[in-house]
């Protein structure tokens, strides 16, 4: 049995997090938090062929917002490229949105009769994990439209990938928030790791602590879908919470 009290993250980080779940719990409503389903990366949640093409990235988008209590029909979906032409080129851009380093996009209208845009980069067409992310936070930035939020880019982001834990989704941002991959060539082999995103590995692990806390989920059995250092951090942050460690959450 793990026994740590420790919490894995500091205390900056933890009031921090602690912080932003409640002022979520204020303005997206308890409902939105106790009927949240948890969304579990199988077949079940995700059950729609997909092959990569926009049909079935417009088809992922439709089951984030299902699961993300928004209606898709809001959106429009943009597809776009950052890479180069082969012939040393301006990026090739596939809609009118440009920008540069990023995975997504949420872009509001410019005329009221138009829909925002929730754009995804076209690599991530190949990459059906990092696809759900990106969209979830994509929503995320539309469900803290028109609220007072925090004034530098960095920590609005990093609430905005808060959304997806708040609303069930944190088991598949976090799994695609952090990956490691294998590659070789004809004379070596190694391990790359990636990451997408704002949030730590025990910044997620502690998040979705909150979560379950809020929740009244003593020992949350969708634990064992997460990947394992995410669910390392969660039992520490867990045994932290159950064993009295300083917090400003209600007590349970």
């Amino acid at each position: 049995m793990f026994h740590s009290t420790k919490c894995p993250v500091d205390a900056h980080e933890r009031h921090w997090i602690e912080d932003m779940m409640l002022w979520l719990l204020d303005q997206l409503g308890a409902r939105a938090l106790y009927q949240s389903v948890v969304v579990l990366p199988t077949y079940d949640y995700f059950p729609d062929f997909y092959e990569g093409t926009q049909q079935c990235a417009q088809a992922v988008l439709d089951r984030v917002c299902q699961y993300m209590r928004v209606d898709p029909s809001q959106f429009e979906l943009e597809i776009y490229s950052e890479r180069l032409e082969s012939s040393g080129g301006a990026p090739l851009f596939l809609g009118p949105h440009r920008t540069e380093g990023t995975a997504g996009l949420y872009a509001t209208p410019e005329q009221a009769d138009e829909k925002p845009i929730v754009g995804v980069e076209a690599h991530q067409l190949k990459d059906p994990p990092a696809l759900v992310a990106t969209f979830a936070h994509e929503i995320g930035h539309f469900l803290l439209r028109d609220r007072e939020l925090p004034p530098d880019r960095i920590h609005r982001e990093m609430l905005t990938d808060l959304v997806p834990i708040f609303l069930g989704l944190g088991i598949l941002t976090s799994s695609a928030a952090f990956r490691f991959s294998q590659w070789h060539d004809n004379q070596y082999s190694g391990w790359r790791a990636s990451r997408q995103g704002y949030l730590s590995e025990p910044m997620y692990g502690y998040a979705l602590a909150v979560f379950a806390w809020l929740r009244g989920e003593k020992t949350p059995r969708w634990a064992k879908h997460l990947t394992p250092n995410v669910r390392l951090y969660l039992k520490q942050s867990v045994n932290y919470l159950r064993r009295g460690g300083e917090t400003i959450l209600p007590a349970r």
